[in-house]
């Protein structure tokens, strides 16, 4: 499960041949080679099963103001392109298609995802109603990460 997604992006990559799953958070940086580590993982669990479709659903971001959302989703889009691997996309619930208004302020409608492993089935981790984006929350978190 990952949560409190806002102009980042969730990917989940879902093996069909054995239910295995892939789920990372995207926040701009370093996103083609996580990816591929990505898909590796996969690989490593199909290597006896015939069924090799990976299916993958990104979510995440809004319409924020300097165009983050848009910037994660794409590169995801390029990273993706880029594998040596057919993956079908099944959902891409991202940017305008996942914003509203909350106090005359843009937010994202969906802040996370999960996978039911049973099952295999998506579905939205359950939003709380103090999440919404804190562009100082945000700065002090990149600040940290550079030093």
């Amino acid at each position: 499960m990952v949560d409190n997604v806002v102009s980042c992006s969730t990917v989940l990559q879902h093996f069909l041949g054995t239910g295995a799953c892939s789920l990372a958070h995207f926040d701009g940086s370093g996103i083609p080679k996580a990816l591929a580590a990505m898909v590796e993982t996969l690989k490593e669990h199909a290597q006896n099963h015939r069924e090799h479709r990976i299916e993958m659903y990104i979510v995440g971001g809004f319409l924020d103001s300097r165009n983050i959302s848009e910037d994660v989703f794409m590169q995801i889009l390029r990273g993706t392109y880029k594998l040596a691997v057919d993956i079908d996309l099944l959902c891409a619930c991202v940017c305008q298609l996942n914003d509203t208004m909350l106090n005359g302020k843009h937010v994202p409608r969906i802040y996370g995802i999960g996978v039911v492993v049973s099952s295999g089935e998506v579905v939205p981790v359950q939003q709380f109603n103090c999440q919404i984006p804190d562009e100082i929350l945000r700065h002090v978190a990149l600040y940290s990460e550079q030093e």
